[in-house]
C-alpha cells in the first residue's frame, strides 16, 4: 500500500535549464522534475526513466514514485489505461482526481486540465497539493506561452496569503516561499529596470538556501545561482562559493536537447528503428546531423531505398503505435516516414496511405492539445504530392480532406467519434471533425 499520508509532494512542471525556477530546487521537486523530463513526449528517454524509478532519491518518495510512474503510463500506454490503473487503485477519491489533474497539468492536456481543475475546486479547494498543482501550472504556462497575460502581483499575494493563513509544515511553508519568489521575478522580468527587485529576490533565495541546504537539491540550486546571479563576483557574495563553471550545465544537456541521435544511428534506417523501439518517448526533424561539407543536412534515417523496405518500416512504426497507443513519437515517427518516402506512397497506394496519414493526424491532435489546427501543422502542405503556391498555408489541409474523403469519409468519421469518446474535451478533435464534415 503507498503511504499518501506521511510522504509529502511538490507538484511542478519539467525542469527548465536557462529559466530555472526557484521553487524546482527542493531536493523533492528537483527528483519529481527530473522524472518528467525523461518522460518528456518529444526529448524524453523512456529506458532512462524506468531506471529512474528504482534510484535510491525516487525510492524513498513512495508518492513521487506513484506519480512517475503513472506519467509513464499515461505517456505510453495513454490516458484510457492509465486512468484505468488510477481507478483501480487504493487511493482515495481525491487522491484520484489530484492525480489524474497532476497528469493533464504536466502534460499540457490544457483542455481536460481545465474541466477537471472547476470540479476539483468545487470540493477541494483549499486543499494545499491542488494548489501547488494549480500554482505551479501557472508558472509553466507563462514560460511555455510567452504571449499569456498573468498578473503577478496578485498571484504573489494569493501565494502570500496560503502562507498567512496556514499551519503549514515546514517543508511546504518554504516551498510556497519559492513560488512566491518564482512569482515575483516575473514581475521583474517584464520590467528589467527593476534592479533592486531583483536583487532583493536572490537575497532572499539565499537566505532561504543557507539555512535550509538540506531541503535544496545542491545540483540544482547552484544552477539557480549561476543563472539568475550576474557575474561571477555577485555569486560569490551571496553564496560565499566560488561560482561553478559551464560544465555544469553538461549535467543536463540529455534533459534539454535530448538523446544524441545523429551520433547513435546517423543515416542508417535499421539503426533508427531499433532506437525507437526502444524509446518512444522522442521524435525529431534532421536526426542525421548536419554535413559542413555538402552545407546541408545528411540524410533522414526514415528514408529509405525500396518499397520493400518501406512497408517494412511502416509496419515496424505500425507495431510501435500498437505498443504505445498513448506515445506521441511513433505518431509523428510515422507521417515523417511517408513524408520522406512520398514515392512510395504515390505509387498506386496512395489512397492507403493518405487514409492512414489523416487517422495519425488525428491521433497526433488527440495527444497534443496544444496543437494549433489551422496554423501549426506543415504536415497537410509536406505530405502533397506536389505543391502550389494558390494554396494558402492555412488551408493545405482542405486539399488532404478532400482527397481522403471522396472514399472514405465514413470511416474517418467513424474513426473520429472513437477517438473523440476517449478524449470529449479535446477542441481539436471538434474542429477537425467540423471541418472535415462541411469539406
Amino acid at each position: 500500500m503507498i503511504l499518501f499520508c506521511v510522504i509529502s509532494i511538490c507538484l511542478n512542471g519539467q525542469l527548465t535549464v536557462t529559466s530555472p525556477y526557484f521553487s524546482d530546487s527542493s531536493e523533492d521537486s528537483y527528483q519529481l522534475n527530473y522524472g518528467i523530463s525523461l518522460c518528456d513526449p518529444e526529448k524524453g528517454n523512456y529506458e532512462e526513466a524506468i531506471q529512474f524509478l528504482t534510484t535510491e532519491g525516487i525510492s524513498k518518495r513512495p508518492k513521487t514514485q506513484y506519480y512517475l510512474q503513472s506519467l509513464i503510463n499515461f505517456q505510453t500506454k495513454g490516458k484510457k489505461i492509465t486512468h484505468q490503473i488510477i481507478d483501480s487503485s487504493e487511493l482515495n477519491q481525491k487522491e484520484k482526481q489530484l492525480l489524474k489533474l497532476w497528469l493533464f497539468a504536466v502534460t499540457n492536456n490544457d483542455d481536460d486540465y481545465k474541466i477537471i481543475l472547476n470540479e476539483v475546486l468545487e470540493k477541494y479547494k483549499d486543499d494545499l497539493d491542488l494548489k501547488k498543482i494549480e500554482l505551479r501550472k501557472i508558472l509553466q504556462d507563462r514560460s511555455e506561452l510567452i504571449f499569456r497575460v498573468t498578473d503577478f502581483d496578485s498571484l504573489s499575494k494569493s501565494i502570500q496569503k496560503i502562507q498567512n493563513n496556514r499551519n503549514l509544515s515546514k517543508n511546504d511553508q518554504l516551498y510556497f516561499q519559492l513560488l512566491k519568489l518564482d512569482s515575483d521575478y516575473y514581475v521583474y522580468g517584464n520590467n528589467k529596470n527593476l534592479e533592486n527587485l531583483r536583487k532583493r529576490i536572490i537575497l532572499d533565495y539565499a537566505e532561504l538556501w543557507k539555512k535550509n541546504k538540506l531541503y535544496f537539491s545542491k545540483k540544482y540550486s547552484r544552477l539557480v545561482f549561476k543563472v539568475k546571479c550576474e557575474n561571477s563576483e555577485e555569486y560569490f557574495k551571496i553564496t560565499d562559493e566560488l561560482e561553478p563553471g559551464d560544465e555544469i550545465f553538461e549535467d543536463f544537456h540529455e534533459i534539454y536537447f535530448g538523446q544524441p541521435v545523429a551520433s547513435l544511428v546517423g543515416s542508417d534506417n535499421k539503426k533508427y528503428s531499433a532506437f525507437i523501439t526502444k524509446n518512444p518517448l522522442y521524435f525529431g526533424d534532421h536526426e542525421a546531423g548536419f554535413d559542413l561539407g555538402k552545407i546541408d543536412w545528411n540524410k533522414s534515417p526514415k528514408e529509405v531505398e525500396t518499397k520493400e523496405q518501406f512497408q517494412e518500416f511502416i509496419q515496424h512504426i505500425e507495431n510501435l503505435i500498437a505498443k504505445f497507443p498513448g506515445a506521441l513519437g511513433p505518431k509523428m515517427t510515422y507521417l515523417d516516414a511517408l513524408i520522406k518516402n512520398k514515392q512510395f506512397v504515390y505509387d498506386n497506394d496512395s489512397e492507403l496511405y493518405q487514409t492512414a496519414f489523416l487517422k495519425k493526424i488525428i491521433d497526433v491532435f488527440a495527444l497534443n492539445q496544444r496543437a494549433n489546427f489551422t496554423n501549426h501543422f506543415d504536415y497537410f502542405r509536406d505530405i502533397l504530392k506536389t505543391d502550389s503556391p494558390e494554396i494558402k498555408y492555412n488551408e493545405y489541409y482542405k486539399i488532404l480532406f478532400k482527397q481522403v474523403k471522396i472514399k472514405n469519409e465514413k470511416e474517418i468519421l467513424d474513426y473520429l467519434a472513437l477517438v473523440i469518446k476517449e478524449f470529449p474535451h479535446n477542441k481539436n478533435l471538434k474542429i477537425i471533425e467540423e471541418e472535415f464534415s462541411k469539406i
